[in-house]
């Protein structure tokens, strides 16, 4: 959003000039929404919400449950979000469906719905993560993933970039607690060789690998908390350079330099 009322509108205002009417509603929407203007928020939504292209239909009906949290009417906009991810599994589009999950699961975790928290957040680190799915069956991992949020019940979710921070810390320390476990009943001649991939991250089926990067985090963490929160956010949440912004309050620019240099960092440290 640009950062001036009066530029966003001459914004708005040209986009409509040149055709892009959704755009331009969604747009509107925004400007209102920041602008206190929750009515007239609602109804540009909705309107986007009508429309008969798919992806801008479910587009509509999640900035409309935004609005409709905001508010205080949280199983109004849970039944939007439900609404939106039936549609978008009807068109297989997997990454809008990641992120109307992780939506509606802030909001139980608001209301201290606990497992029904967990059942929209573990389907979504389970299939970002290989490795999951070679250690752990999706029930698992929901009932893993329940038994420790549910001690965290108590806590005031100050936001949604507030759960998903704790959430991903919850995913990695099940991640690296079966991988510890497994290990203990292994023998092995304890040499570990780390073969990093593009993304900085070891083969998944390697349960040594991850420990080491476990490991590795945390001498990091020492060193620059935030680059490591953002491998963490990253890796274990499945986050893009966008929403690890969001999360950390800092700039997609700042997200991508840290990023790599975390990478250099753990590729050094690792090797």
């Amino acid at each position: 959003m640009l950062g001036h009322y009066d530029d966003a509108r001459q914004f708005i205002s040209k986009l409509r000039q040149e055709g892009y009417e959704s755009f331009a509603v969604t747009q509107e929407g925004q400007l209102q929404f920041l602008e206190g203007q929750f009515e007239e928020a609602a109804a540009s939504f909705q309107a986007l919400a009508r429309s008969n292209s798919p992806e801008t239909s479910i587009m509509g009906r999640a900035l409309q449950a935004r609005v409709e949290a905001e508010t205080g009417h949280g199983a109004a906009a849970i039944e939007l979000l439900t609404s939106a991810l039936v549609s978008a599994k009807a068109i297989a589009d997997k990454p809008r469906q990641a992120a109307l999950l992780l939506d509606r699961a802030y909001l139980y975790a608001r209301q201290g719905k606990a497992e029904a928290c967990i059942d929209d957040v573990a389907p979504v680190s389970y299939t970002h993560l290989d490795v999951y799915k070679r250690q752990l069956q999706p029930t698992a991992l929901v009932h893993e993933a329940y038994l420790r949020l549910t001690r965290l019940q108590q806590i005031d979710w100050q936001s949604k970039s507030h759960f998903l921070a704790v959430s991903a810390t919850v995913m990695r320390r099940i991640l690296v607690d079966h991988a510890r476990a497994n290990q203990a009943l292994k023998r092995g001649d304890g040499g570990v060789t780390i073969s990093l991939n593009d993304a900085i991250f070891p083969a998944p089926e390697r349960e040594p690998e991850i420990l080491a990067l476990d490991e590795a985090l945390d001498k990091l963490a020492k060193l620059d908390e935030r680059q490591s929160k953002i491998v963490e956010l990253r890796f274990f949440a499945g986050m893009t350079e966008e929403e690890t912004g969001e999360v950390l309050g800092i700039g997609s620019r700042t997200v991508k330099r840290d990023w790599r240099l975390a990478k250099a960092w753990l590729f050094a440290e690792l090797h």
